[in-house]
């Protein structure tokens, strides 16, 4: 029996150290140019990686980085050179958003240039830029949202005084998604021009928190990552929510700040503790991190942004680590 019971923990050991090596993780900045630091963003134009940073936005080709400043004519400094978002339209035109404004790449003379809009605050300081599929821009400025019509370069506040969000998305059906501070949700209707609230606490909750994420899963049903609450599953259809899980798999709670679905099934969620992965077919749950003695690891624990490629291979931007991609 003791034989046995040695033969099954090693058994043990040999499946869970598989489960770790389920993910490969590429650091970059160690054989390349591509040595950023703080909070990125990314998207993928012609399988060339975009990314966004402090100073601009890196073109990365795998190997090579190419850095976009963002124009300071002005003289305002670093600060408002950052970038916060980009996003792809579907006429393949290429919108930066950041702490001055919306910029737009000009492919012939390969520069970004400032796109002003009529509606928008001077200097706007976008948090969150996205683009829904009739190639209008939804943007978040000082907790307030305007849609973005490109081609009249106007733009049109959203809600009263009281909807300030610190989050959205835009759904498949068209369908704006906002969450804010509280904890509260608000759906927009472009169409219809309608907005509605609801809670994403369940209940007998007491609160919720900041979401700092929402994410569309493949049943169309909304994952709502938190500051310090942990990650909820609504249902745009009941309107009610459930806890899917509060801490990692070491037990620390979860302090969410962005959230990914690569297939609609999984979900990954970066923390300030790495990556949490959770399966939402038997809720079982993988976890990423850095590691001393692991060379598959990552780069750095505070992961504030994540990304999926059209290889399906998903990019963390962590704050003090670098750029890592897990296939």
């Amino acid at each position: 029996m003791k034989k046995i019971f040695i033969l099954f923990l090693m058994v043990l050991c040999g499946i869970r150290a598989l489960a770790q090596e389920e993910y490969y993780i590429k650091n970059f900045g160690k054989a390349d140019d591509l040595r950023v630091r703080s909070r990125v963003c990314f998207a993928q134009v012609n399988g060339f990686m975009w990314i966004g940073t402090t100073n601009g936005v890196i073109v990365f080709d795998g190997r090579h980085a190419h850095l976009y400043p963002i124009p300071d004519p002005d003289g305002m400094g670093g600060y408002f050179c950052r970038v916060t978002d980009i996003q792809v339209a579907p006429d393949a035109s290429i919108w930066v958003g950041t702490k001055r404004g919306i910029y737009l790449f000009n492919i012939t003379t390969e520069s970004l240039e400032p796109f002003p809009v009529k509606g928008l605050p001077k200097n706007a300081n976008i948090s969150h830029l996205r683009v829904d599929y009739e190639g209008r821009l939804w943007v978040l400025v000082d907790s307030r949202v305007y849609v973005v019509d490109v081609k009249k370069k106007t733009a049109e506040k959203v809600g009263n005084e009281l909807l300030m969000p610190c989050c959205l998305t835009v759904a498949n059906d068209g369908k704006v998604w906002m969450g804010d501070n509280q904890g509260m949700l608000y759906s927009y209707d472009p169409k219809k021009k309608l907005i509605r609230s609801c809670t994403g606490k369940p209940e007998g909750q007491d609160r919720l928190g900041r979401i700092e994420s929402i994410t569309e899963m493949k049943d169309g049903l909304l994952a709502l990552a938190t500051a310090s609450e942990g990650v909820y599953l609504f249902s745009p259809k009941t309107r009610k929510s459930k806890l899917l899980f509060s801490h990692d798999d070491k037990g620390a709670p979860i302090i969410a700040h962005t959230s990914i679905t690569p297939d609609g099934e999984a979900l990954w969620v970066g923390t300030e503790h790495g990556i949490v992965i959770y399966h939402t077919k038997d809720g079982s749950m993988t976890s990423l991190r850095q590691s001393s003695i692991a060379a598959n690891s990552l780069s750095g624990n505070a992961v504030h942004s994540l990304f999926v490629d059209r290889e399906r291979g998903v990019w963390a931007g962590t704050f003090f680590g670098g750029i890592n991609r897990i296939s």
